[in-house]
């Protein structure tokens, strides 16, 4: 889609020139996609899912090597046009995750933008329940003891559900 987006962006700012433009992203994407997107967009947000490649794999059906390269290309080439990142909290899905990001945003620049959202359940997981209050107000903690200083939460915890047992483990084949 990114060619008919660059051409939408285009016409809309000849109509009126300061249209903004902030970009969503689930951060799979080659590197020239990212500078071309880099070259239209006013800000982006960047969604991130996991550290581990077999977590984001599980839950996603990529691998996590990708979007965390395209992560550090941002915040290395483009902070300015950082938004926030925001880290999706699964409870007991992708829990041991939030720590292994929170060090890799740090590692790269401490000042950089976090924001934890509270995971509503949805479409596979739609009985699963959402993050507990303490769960955010956790990883809040966890992410300040890996050096970040720009880092919150968002969303509406406390959603009720069901963990089912399910293993997320690769099976080879």
């Amino acid at each position: 889609h990114l060619p008919y987006i660059e051409k939408i962006v285009e016409e809309a700012r000849k109509i009126a020139p300061g249209t903004k433009v902030n970009v969503d992203t689930n951060g799979y994407m080659t590197e020239e996609s990212l500078i071309r997107i880099l070259n239209f967009t006013t800000s982006i947000t960047f969604d991130l899912k996991a550290y581990q490649n077999e977590t984001h794999l599980a839950l996603t059906g990529t691998y996590a090597t990708p979007i965390l390269r395209n992560a550090e290309f941002i915040a290395r080439h483009a902070k300015n046009k950082l938004w926030e990142y925001r880290i999706v909290v699964i409870p007991k899905i992708n829990e041991v995750e939030i720590q292994p990001l929170a060090e890799f945003i740090a590692s790269i620049d401490p000042s950089l933008p976090v924001c934890f959202l509270a995971f509503r359940p949805n479409f596979v997981f739609e009985n699963h329940p959402g993050a507990a209050l303490e769960l955010m107000e956790r990883c809040v903690e966890m992410a300040e003891q890996s050096g970040l200083k720009n880092v919150y939460w968002s969303g509406h915890p406390g959603i009720s559900g069901k963990i089912l047992d399910i293993d997320f483990e690769m099976k080879q084949s």
